[in-house]
C-alpha cells in the first residue's frame, strides 16, 4: 500500500509527476524551499541524522525523497496500521500537515479524543466505521483545516483556492475511483 500512497502524493507534489521539476520556493508558502514535497528543514533534519552536511533540498535525491516519505510519515504516522483507503488519505495528510495534525485531523474525523496520537482507541474507532465514510470525513476535516489557516492568513488564499483544495478533490477521486 505504500507504493501506491507515494505515487498519489508524488503526483501532488510534482507537477505533471515530473520529479525533475518540483522544486519551489514560494516566499508565501510557510513550508520555504521545497522539492518533491520534501522541506528544507526536513532534509536538514534527515541529513544532520544520518551524519551528512546540511545541502539544499533543491539537490535531494528520488532516494532520499522516497526514504524521507516512507520512515518520517508512512511509518511516523502509523499508516501502516489503517485499512488500505484510509491509509492513503492519512499518510497524504501526513505529508501535507505534519503527523501531529494529521492524527488530530483523523482523530476528529472518526469522532475520538484528538490528542495526535494513534494509539488502541484511534484504531479501534477507525476500523469500526466503513473505510470511504472515514476517508470523506477526513477530507471535510482537511478542508476545514485549510480554510481557517487562509482566513487567518489572507497570504494563504492562494494555496486554499489553488493546490489545497485541488489536492482533496483529486484524494477524493482516488479513494472513490470517480
Amino acid at each position: 500500500m505504500f507504493d501506491r500512497a507515494l505515487e498519489f502524493v508524488m503526483q501532488q507534489e510534482c507537477p505533471g509527476g515530473n520529479r525533475r521539476k518540483s522544486y519551489v520556493d514560494d516566499p508565501d508558502d510557510r513550508g520555504g524551499a521545497t522539492n518533491q514535497g520534501i522541506t528544507q528543514a526536513v532534509y536538514d533534519a534527515w541529513q544532520k541524522e544520518h551524519g551528512l552536511p546540511s545541502k539544499p533540498v533543491r539537490h535531494i535525491t528520488d532516494r532520499e525523497v522516497d526514504a524521507i516519505y516512507k520512515r518520517n510519515y508512512w511509518e511516523g504516522g502509523l499508516c501502516y496500521l489503517l485499512p488500505d483507503l484510509v491509509a492513503l488519505a492519512h499518510f497524504d495528510a501526513c505529508v501535507n500537515h505534519g503527523v501531529g495534525r494529521a492524527c488530530k485531523l483523523l482523530q476528529a474525523s472518526v469522532g475520538a479524543k484528538q490528542d495526535g496520537i494513534i494509539g488502541p482507541v484511534t484504531l479501534g474507532t477507525v476500523n469500526a466505521l466503513e473505510a470511504n465514510l472515514v476517508v470523506l470525513r477526513y477530507i471535510v476535516e482537511r478542508m476545514w483545516f485549510y480554510r481557517q489557516i487562509a482566513k487567518n492568513d489572507s497570504s494563504q488564499t492562494k494555496f486554499l483556492v489553488g493546490p489545497w483544495l485541488l489536492r482533496l478533490h483529486n484524494l477524493y477521486e482516488e479513494v472513490t475511483g470517480d
